[in-house]
């Protein structure tokens, strides 16, 4: 059962970026047993990665509402034959 990793399509965050987040978080006075939000991780370490998942709920509720505008209309027509 053991695969193995594909390393070239990893995404992946330097170290760096990784310190500057924390030295950020450190600054807002934040303690060690204090939360931090999974969107800021993400947002912060893959804002593009963030934005395409905030897309793809947009367009998914989008639609979700659309259907269900779509069915309670063809319900009307269908009430009225």
């Amino acid at each position: 059962m053991d695969k193995e990793i594909n390393f070239e399509n990893r995404i992946t965050v330097s170290y760096g970026k990784l310190k500057k987040i924390m030295e950020s978080l450190k600054k807002t006075h934040m303690k060690n047993d204090d939360l931090v939000s999974f969107e800021y991780v993400v947002g912060s370490c893959f804002p593009n990665v963030f934005e395409n998942i905030k897309t793809e709920i947009r367009t998914a509720y989008t639609q979700g509402y659309m259907d269900g505008i779509n069915a309670k209309e063809d319900m009307s027509i269908n009430d009225i034959n």
